[in-house]
């Protein structure tokens, strides 16, 4: 067998793994929230979490006291991950929970965001709600999007600083 063929083959092997549910992404365990330290000002951390959370329907938004909380998400409007064709369950409903931490990293402005999915099923209606464990994902989802807004927020400060050419 070519070289060629053994590492196509060695490739092949490696991408071909079994997805589990028990894969999750990069620090996520069951019922422990995920957090993420920005650097950067307070408010402009605050201004980047309600930009990154608009479409969501929100309970709670008192971010000066580091608390973001939304409404119960249901059915077709709850987060699914993408190429993802599971039928959704019936009595399921979840939130999302943001915390923020106003602190300083070697003596510059920081701001530790922590991000927590509550997830309850409820069976029935005598039933009482039972908790389910969040894969993480949409938690992920939400830091991107935190700094993303981040990054675009400095962009535009960036360019409205530089010098401006004379208008003609």
């Amino acid at each position: 067998m070519s070289r060629h063929k053994i590492i196509l083959a060695c490739t092949m092997f490696f991408l071909s793994g079994c997805a589990t549910d028990e894969l999750k992404p990069d620090g996520v365990t069951a019922d422990i929230p995920i957090q993420r330290v920005y650097n950067g000002e307070y408010n402009d951390v605050e201004m980047a979490i309600r930009a990154a959370m608009k479409k969501y329907p929100v309970k709670e938004d008192n971010l000066d006291a580091g608390i973001f909380d939304t409404d119960f998400i249901r059915g077709e409007k709850m987060f699914r991950p993408p190429a993802s064709h599971e039928k959704l369950e019936s009595g399921i409903r979840y939130h999302i929970q943001i915390h923020t931490i106003k602190g300083k990293v070697e003596g510059k402005p920081a701001t530790r965001v922590i991000v927590k999915k509550v997830i309850e099923k409820n069976r029935d209606f005598f039933a009482d709600t039972e908790p389910l464990p969040s894969d993480g994902m949409e938690e992920n989802i939400i830091f991107y999007r935190i700094q993303r807004e981040l990054t675009i927020a400095k962009a535009v400060k960036r360019a409205a600083e530089l010098p401006q050419p004379p208008v003609k």
